[in-house]
């Protein structure tokens, strides 16, 4: 066997060799992703998640809805802290796993994208207006880009910089807050205080934006409210037509 032809044999060995490194390899992780595929979040294990500290709502506020600018919320919520606001983020534990490295981590995963619900002080005069103080702090908060509002027979976000002493946020009740925050923390599963709240966000007409799921991105107006099982059906815009779709409600964001 001359030089050539032993080189040749060699080459060949050695790809050989690595093809089958490379498919054990596959099995190796297959066998990981298989074995870690039951860790990953889904609604049951949600439900069962750590409870995590309890969120004292106390009763001497009522509870705004506010919007942070993309990628902000976490320094938005810093910042209203600062200002001497209570905020709640709404975010659930969840252990999360990398399918490729089959690692596991927790993670506080936030269960309404940008939005959080900032206690202000209870409307005792009963018009529920924002006032001069608030509207000021609202104003400089760098971050916040716009508050749920009561406007003419209708909810609207009103932007920061329009905010006015007359601005009427919408205001969720101490009571029902407390709920709220007891169901995202794990201290008492309430379905129904999570339908009140969500209907309170997205009520039928509304325009909702789909931000998980194979209609990602696409928007269209809330059809119907189910607050048994935490979905709206919207008639989403597709391809020059509307497609009825039943979105779950942590998985929409006003448009």
């Amino acid at each position: 066997m001359n030089d050539l032809q032993q080189t040749a044999r060699q080459t060949k060995a050695l790809a050989k060799k690595r093809k089958a490194s490379r498919a054990a390899r596959k099995r190796r992780l297959s066998r990981v992703k298989s074995a870690n595929r039951s860790a990953l979040p889904t609604p049951a294990r949600v439900r069962a998640r750590k409870q995590t500290e309890r969120f004292e709502v106390g009763e001497l506020h009522d509870w705004a809805v506010v919007r942070s600018d993309p990628a902000r919320a976490a320094r938005c919520a810093a910042r209203l802290r600062d200002a001497g606001l209570p905020v709640f983020e709404a975010r659930q534990e969840e252990r999360l796993v990398d399918e490729d490295r089959g690692k596991a981590r927790i993670a506080q995963v936030p269960v309404l994208r940008r939005l959080m619900f900032v206690g202000i002080p209870a409307a005792g005069d009963g018009t529920g207006h924002l006032g001069e103080k608030l509207r000021d702090a609202f104003r400089i908060l760098l971050g916040l880009k716009e508050v749920w509002c009561e406007g003419e027979g209708a909810r609207v976000w009103i932007e920061r910089e329009w905010l006015a002493t007359e601005t009427r946020p919408l205001r969720v009740s101490a009571e029902l807050m407390q709920k709220f925050a007891d169901h995202i923390t794990g201290h008492k599963h309430d379905d129904q205080a999570v339908g009140e709240v969500m209907e309170m966000l997205f009520g039928i007409g509304d325009v909702v934006r789909a931000t998980a799921g194979p209609f990602t991105s696409h928007s269209g107006p809330v059809e119907e409210v189910d607050t048994r099982k935490g979905r709206l059906r919207v008639g989403l815009k597709i391809m020059g037509g509307t497609v009825p779709a039943w979105i779950d409600q942590t998985n929409v964001e006003a448009a």
